[in-house]
């Protein structure tokens, strides 16, 4: 047998279960293992402060501490990874997110492998090196939100390849586990992929049935999500208050019309606090203020102004993936031009598939749509179409160099938009390391507090070992990140004071060291200082540092950062 005909033939046929599953484990590792020698490993946003923080790294792995700031996020794994951590300190987090993703990507590859089997070989290596440029980039970006999504792609793939009528056979059992795992890591965004492939099993006229269990563990779990989020009453724990309420609607929500019932300064000091991020103060700032100036009085998630904010979002995530889209686009046009005898069955479901699964993106655009969604779900969607619809580009001979083409071109945007991520995080990782060293060359006694947002930028398997260069450091006024229950636990045993306020800490502080760091938005340092002194009477002076040629801006700390010595004026 010539080359030519070896690999255009259907060599796959002969492989058995056992062979598929033992080629589709070696494509995995090649997958793996090339985009970690090339590129590099590099986590996406905030994933890299998620890990230290449930790691327990921040705190020094001291159990009182060891809190999952979002508990609706794999609840009980602080507990799990904290003590692995205090044991061996490294990120028990990543070793565990990236080994699911390592499965999820597995199963897929085997899913597809026995769709296509049948298929000619070159197509079969081409659909392969397609699904890889959809992966790498999840490989490399690892997040939690892509990893639990690619979880769930994976076991709901197992209903894509297998004609199932019953509630749950005994071979979708290990599907199912791994569904639960991924409900576990975060449950929400399942929702999502059971909606879709829900509608696309009832457009397809196909039995609902066997998804019916999986939309029962989905519910149970999302239950939980809801009690933690939203049933719980939180009047009294303003960390909780702010994440599960009020975070949502004055940062990512549209612009509402703000009827604030002021009633003197101190009600003006304490507003102008909050308008600039200033929560963490359960004495002056609990919810019940809140409730008395009427800041969330007047918003309407579903105004005309929250659906121009909405568009905006939609159009930014889109033009950010548009070689995702592009990728949509050009798929179904050949579908439809090449898609031989079974094309009229499925032209028009392949429409409605295309409008529903982009109206679900629009109506995510409306709570918060961001690339972590996004690009999984991307996958979902090219790949119900692959196996539910067949397209003869994917599977005819004739059709192969056409198919080359494609994914040529497919894996030169790809990379091109990938390496564009990857060397963004390199810079910015590269920035915080560099504002590290010149903060431990020039103040190697200091204690250094972060009193803003904060993202780590160290990776993903790296432990944050730029705390101990410092004498202590702490992140505090981070949102009310230091009040949560077990946080508020290690603060006070730090400084022997409550952290109900600013005042005990900022005191501590004062008296243990002689110089004291503070990283902050000069804006929110100034209303800071101005807050602390009409409504504690204390005169702390927030005095900015000159950082030479670091630019904290640009050091993963935020925007608009600056250096400053913390220091009290004497009455």
């Amino acid at each position: 047998m010539s080359f030519l005909n070896w690999a255009t033939s259907s060599y796959l046929t002969k492989f058995s279960n056992a062979k598929l599953r033992l080629l589709s484990l070696v494509v995995t590792l090649t997958l793996f293992a090339i985009s970690y020698l090339t590129v590099g490993w590099w986590t996406d946003a905030y994933q890299h402060m998620y890990d230290t923080g449930i790691s327990g790294e921040l705190t020094n792995y001291d159990l009182a501490a060891a809190h999952n700031p979002f508990p609706e996020y794999m609840p009980g794994g602080a507990w799990v990874f904290n003590r692995l951590g205090a044991l061996y300190p490294i990120r028990w987090v990543a070793f565990f997110l990236n080994g699911v993703l390592f499965i999820s990507i597995w199963v897929i590859y085997y899913n597809t492998l026995k769709h296509v089997k049948q298929y000619p070989l070159l197509s079969v290596i081409l659909i392969l090196l397609f699904l890889s440029i959809l992966f790498v980039e999840s490989v490399l970006l690892y997040h939690m939100v892509r990893i639990t999504m690619f979880a769930g792609i994976a076991a709901l793939s197992y209903f894509l390849v297998h004609d199932e009528k019953r509630w749950l056979s005994l071979r979708a059992v290990p599907y199912f586990l791994l569904f639960v795992v991924a409900l576990w890591i975060r449950c929400n965004v399942h929702l999502f992929l059971l909606t879709f492939l829900t509608g696309a099993f009832l457009l397809h006229r196909k039995s609902i049935k066997p998804l019916v269990v999986f939309w029962l563990a989905f519910t149970l779990f999302f239950l939980f999500y809801c009690k933690v989020v939203f049933w719980t009453d939180y009047s009294n724990d303003l960390n909780a208050f702010f994440l599960y309420n009020t975070e949502f609607k004055l940062q990512h929500t549209g612009d509402f019309e703000k009827k604030l019932h002021i009633e003197n300064a101190l009600d003006s000091v304490k507003y102008e606090a909050i308008a600039n991020e200033i929560f963490a103060d359960e004495e002056n700032l609990p919810p019940s203020f809140y409730y008395k100036i009427g800041i969330l009085d007047h918003i309407n998630k579903f105004s005309l102004t929250q659906a121009i904010y909405a568009y905006y979002i939609f159009k930014r995530t889109v033009l950010e993936n548009l070689h995702f889209v592009a990728m949509d686009l050009v798929l179904i046009l050949f579908y439809l031009v090449f898609g031989g005898a079974k094309t009229r069955h499925f032209r028009i479901n392949t429409f409605l598939l295309f409008l529903f699964f982009y109206g679900i993106v629009a109506a995510l655009s409306f709570i918060k749509m961001e690339n972590r969604f996004l690009v999984p779900f991307q996958v979902f969607f090219l790949l119900t179409i692959l196996i539910m619809h067949r397209p003869a580009v994917f599977s005819e001979k004739k059709y192969i160099p056409l198919l080359a083409i494609f994914v040529l071109v497919s894996a030169i945007l790809s990379f091109h938009f990938i390496s564009q991520k990857v060397l963004f995080a390199k810079s910015f990782t590269s920035s915080t390391k560099k504002a590290y060293e010149w903060l431990h060359k020039n103040y190697p006694d200091a204690t250094v507090v972060i009193n803003d947002r904060f993202i780590t930028y160290n990776r993903p398997y790296e432990t944050f070992y730029q705390q101990k260069e410092f004498k202590h450091f702490y992140i505090f006024n981070y949102y009310a990140l230091h009040l949560s229950p077990s946080s508020k636990k290690y603060y006070e045993k730090m400084c022997s004071c409550s952290v109900k306020n600013h005042v005990g800490f900022y005191d501590f502080l004062l008296s243990e060291n002689k110089t004291v760091l503070i990283l902050d938005r000069p804006k929110r340092a100034q209303v800071l200082s101005k807050y602390l002194r009409m409504v504690y009477s204390q005169e702390y002076t927030f005095t900015p540092v000159s950082s030479q040629n670091v630019n904290f801006n640009l050091a993963g700390f935020g925007e608009d950062f600056g250096l400053f010595t913390l220091g009290k004026e004497k009455k």
